[in-house]
């Protein structure tokens, strides 16, 4: 028995889909320390990209406990290749927890933003900066920093159980359950 289709039928497979090239850059909460490699957040949005019907091609250079130097010799070891539709960089925790001066924080992060810029292809409109987590604060007063920061007709403003942001002009819907 076999199968075939009529050539009048049209199928578009996944690989058919625009392909979205994501490049993170991080620390453990980029690779997801003890998280399944499905569940690490590059890869969920990845799957929030392939629901919008973008494939998502994602590379993650990210390891637990790296420093700003560190990220940036994984980075030399592991070269990212070619021109990122999205670029996100979340670092610095180590540093912090290592007590490294501000001042050189300051300077290596201003290094490797410049470098995740190159890989936008020079946009930085396609760079995504996240903030190390302060999980001091209550999810409503992140909530109310999210709401100043979007529009008034973003999802938002609208309050229900969730935080959702907007990342950049991409019109990328992401969901942070409470």
């Amino acid at each position: 028995m076999s199968c075939s289709l009529n050539e009048s039928t049209s199928v578009i497979q996944e690989t058919d889909m625009p392909t979205f090239r994501y490049l993170a850059l991080g620390d453990s909460y980029t690779i997801g320390e003890s998280v399944p490699a499905k569940d690490r957040w590059p890869n969920q949005l990845a799957r929030i990209l392939g629901s919008d019907g973008l494939q998502a091609e994602v590379t993650i250079v990210a390891r637990t406990g790296w420093t700003v130097d560190e990220l940036w010799q994984g980075i030399q070891e592991y070269p990212p290749t070619g021109t990122y539709d999205l670029v996100t960089l979340l670092i610095g925790v180590n540093d912090q927890y290592r007590g490294y001066p501000i001042d050189g924080y300051r300077e290596d992060f201003h290094f490797m933003l410049n470098k995740a810029i190159e890989y936008a292809g020079g946009n930085p409109d396609k760079v995504v900066v996240l903030s190390i987590p302060d999980c001091r604060r209550s999810l409503a007063s992140i909530w109310e920093d999210v709401c100043y920061v979007g529009r008034a007709d973003s999802p938002c403003c609208k309050r229900d159980s969730q935080v959702s942001l907007v990342l950049g002009d991409l019109g990328i819907l992401c969901k942070l359950d409470s």
